[in-house]
Protein backbone atom coordinates (compact mmCIF):
# COMPACT_ATOMS: atom_id res chain seq x y z
CA UNK A 1 0.00 0.00 0.00
CA UNK A 2 2.67 2.55 0.97
CA UNK A 3 4.91 1.79 -2.01
CA UNK A 4 1.88 2.23 -4.29
CA UNK A 5 1.02 5.52 -2.62
CA UNK A 6 4.58 6.75 -3.08
CA UNK A 7 4.50 5.63 -6.73
CA UNK A 8 1.31 7.65 -7.21
CA UNK A 9 2.94 10.76 -5.76
CA UNK A 10 6.03 10.27 -7.94
CA UNK A 11 3.86 10.05 -11.04
CA UNK A 12 1.90 13.13 -10.03
CA UNK A 13 5.15 15.08 -9.71
CA UNK A 14 6.39 13.85 -13.10
CA UNK A 15 3.07 14.55 -14.82
CA UNK A 16 2.97 18.06 -13.41
CA UNK A 17 6.57 18.87 -14.35
CA UNK A 18 6.63 17.28 -17.79
CA UNK A 19 3.08 17.39 -19.14
CA UNK A 20 1.87 20.63 -17.59
CA UNK A 21 4.92 22.80 -16.99
CA UNK A 22 7.40 21.73 -19.68
CA UNK A 23 4.97 21.05 -22.55
CA UNK A 24 1.98 23.17 -21.48
CA UNK A 25 -0.49 20.48 -22.58
CA UNK A 26 -2.97 20.82 -19.75
CA UNK A 27 -4.23 23.27 -17.18
CA UNK A 28 -4.54 20.62 -14.47
CA UNK A 29 -3.20 17.10 -14.00
CA UNK A 30 -3.19 14.70 -11.08
CA UNK A 31 -2.65 11.09 -10.17
CA UNK A 32 -4.44 9.25 -7.36
CA UNK A 33 -3.95 5.85 -5.79
CA UNK A 34 -7.29 4.21 -4.93
CA UNK A 35 -6.33 1.69 -2.26
CA UNK A 36 -9.83 0.21 -2.01
CA UNK A 37 -9.39 -1.41 -5.42
CA UNK A 38 -5.61 -1.10 -5.94
CA UNK A 39 -5.97 1.20 -8.92
CA UNK A 40 -4.33 4.41 -10.07
CA UNK A 41 -6.32 7.19 -11.70
CA UNK A 42 -4.77 9.99 -13.68
CA UNK A 43 -6.93 12.95 -14.63
CA UNK A 44 -6.03 15.94 -16.74
CA UNK A 45 -7.82 18.97 -18.07
CA UNK A 46 -6.71 19.27 -21.67
CA UNK A 47 -7.85 20.50 -25.01
CA UNK A 48 -9.09 17.50 -27.01
CA UNK A 49 -6.51 18.14 -29.75
CA UNK A 50 -3.72 17.56 -27.20
CA UNK A 51 -4.95 14.14 -26.07
CA UNK A 52 -2.53 11.90 -28.00
CA UNK A 53 0.54 13.97 -27.14
CA UNK A 54 -0.49 14.06 -23.46
CA UNK A 55 -1.01 10.29 -23.30
CA UNK A 56 2.32 9.71 -25.02
CA UNK A 57 4.14 11.78 -22.41
CA UNK A 58 2.22 10.17 -19.54
CA UNK A 59 3.22 6.70 -20.76
CA UNK A 60 6.86 7.80 -21.14
CA UNK A 61 6.90 8.98 -17.51
CA UNK A 62 5.38 5.69 -16.31
CA UNK A 63 8.01 3.76 -18.28
CA UNK A 64 10.83 5.86 -16.81
CA UNK A 65 9.77 4.84 -13.30
CA UNK A 66 9.43 1.21 -14.39
CA UNK A 67 13.01 1.39 -15.70
CA UNK A 68 14.25 2.89 -12.42
CA UNK A 69 14.91 6.35 -13.80
CA UNK A 70 13.99 8.23 -10.64
CA UNK A 71 15.94 11.40 -9.96
CA UNK A 72 17.20 11.64 -6.34
CA UNK A 73 15.93 15.21 -5.99
CA UNK A 74 12.44 14.16 -7.13
CA UNK A 75 12.57 11.08 -4.86
CA UNK A 76 13.49 13.13 -1.77
CA UNK A 77 10.94 15.84 -2.59
CA UNK A 78 8.21 13.21 -2.97
CA UNK A 79 9.08 11.54 0.35
CA UNK A 80 9.03 14.93 2.08
CA UNK A 81 5.71 15.90 0.51
CA UNK A 82 3.98 12.63 1.35
CA UNK A 83 5.24 12.43 4.93
CA UNK A 84 4.33 16.09 5.45
CA UNK A 85 0.78 15.48 4.25
CA UNK A 86 0.43 12.50 6.57
CA UNK A 87 1.79 14.47 9.54
CA UNK A 88 -0.62 17.34 8.83
CA UNK A 89 -3.52 14.95 8.25
CA UNK A 90 -3.38 13.34 11.67
CA UNK A 91 -5.21 16.36 13.13
CA UNK A 92 -7.62 16.73 10.21
CA UNK A 93 -11.18 15.54 10.84
CA UNK A 94 -11.63 14.20 7.29
CA UNK A 95 -8.43 12.15 7.62
CA UNK A 96 -9.58 10.79 10.97
CA UNK A 97 -12.91 9.76 9.41
CA UNK A 98 -11.12 8.03 6.51
CA UNK A 99 -8.95 6.16 9.01
CA UNK A 100 -12.03 5.12 10.97
CA UNK A 101 -13.79 3.96 7.79
CA UNK A 102 -10.70 2.01 6.72
CA UNK A 103 -10.53 0.34 10.11
CA UNK A 104 -14.27 -0.45 10.15
CA UNK A 105 -14.39 -1.84 6.60
CA UNK A 106 -10.96 -3.47 6.32
CA UNK A 107 -9.82 -3.92 9.94
CA UNK A 108 -6.75 -1.96 9.00
CA UNK A 109 -5.26 1.06 10.74
CA UNK A 110 -1.75 2.48 10.70
CA UNK A 111 -0.92 5.52 12.83
CA UNK A 112 0.49 8.61 11.16
CA UNK A 113 3.79 8.09 12.94
CA UNK A 114 4.06 4.48 11.73
CA UNK A 115 3.00 5.49 8.20
CA UNK A 116 5.77 8.09 8.05
CA UNK A 117 8.27 5.55 9.35
CA UNK A 118 7.24 3.04 6.66
CA UNK A 119 7.40 5.61 3.85
CA UNK A 120 10.86 6.78 4.90
CA UNK A 121 12.06 3.17 4.86
CA UNK A 122 10.89 2.54 1.28
CA UNK A 123 13.47 2.28 -1.48
CA UNK A 124 13.31 3.12 -5.15
CA UNK A 125 13.36 -0.64 -5.79
CA UNK A 126 10.10 -1.00 -3.80
CA UNK A 127 8.42 1.57 -6.04
CA UNK A 128 9.92 0.12 -9.23
CA UNK A 129 8.54 -3.29 -8.25
CA UNK A 130 5.03 -1.79 -7.84
CA UNK A 131 5.37 0.17 -11.09
CA UNK A 132 6.23 -3.00 -12.98
CA UNK A 133 3.15 -4.75 -11.63
CA UNK A 134 0.87 -2.09 -13.08
CA UNK A 135 -0.57 -1.97 -16.54
CA UNK A 136 -2.59 0.51 -18.51
CA UNK A 137 -6.28 -0.41 -18.57
CA UNK A 138 -8.33 2.31 -20.14
CA UNK A 139 -8.43 5.91 -21.22
CA UNK A 140 -11.37 8.26 -21.65
CA UNK A 141 -11.60 11.57 -23.40
CA UNK A 142 -14.66 13.52 -22.35
CA UNK A 143 -15.27 16.28 -24.85
CA UNK A 144 -17.27 19.34 -23.96
CA UNK A 145 -18.71 21.94 -26.27
CA UNK A 146 -18.18 25.64 -26.37
CA UNK A 147 -15.20 27.53 -25.06
CA UNK A 148 -13.66 27.73 -21.63
CA UNK A 149 -10.61 29.76 -20.75
CA UNK A 150 -10.18 30.82 -24.34
CA UNK A 151 -9.61 27.30 -25.64
CA UNK A 152 -11.89 25.43 -27.99
CA UNK A 153 -12.96 22.26 -26.18
CA UNK A 154 -15.24 21.03 -28.89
Amino acid sequence: HFAALLYSFLLHDRYFDVVREKHGLCYAISNTYLNTNNAFRMTAGIDASKYRKTMSLVNKEINKVKQGKINNKVWNKTIELLTGLIANGKDDLASCLRDLENYATRSNYTSAERSIEIIKSLTKEDVIRIANKTRFLTSYLLKGTGTAGGEDNE
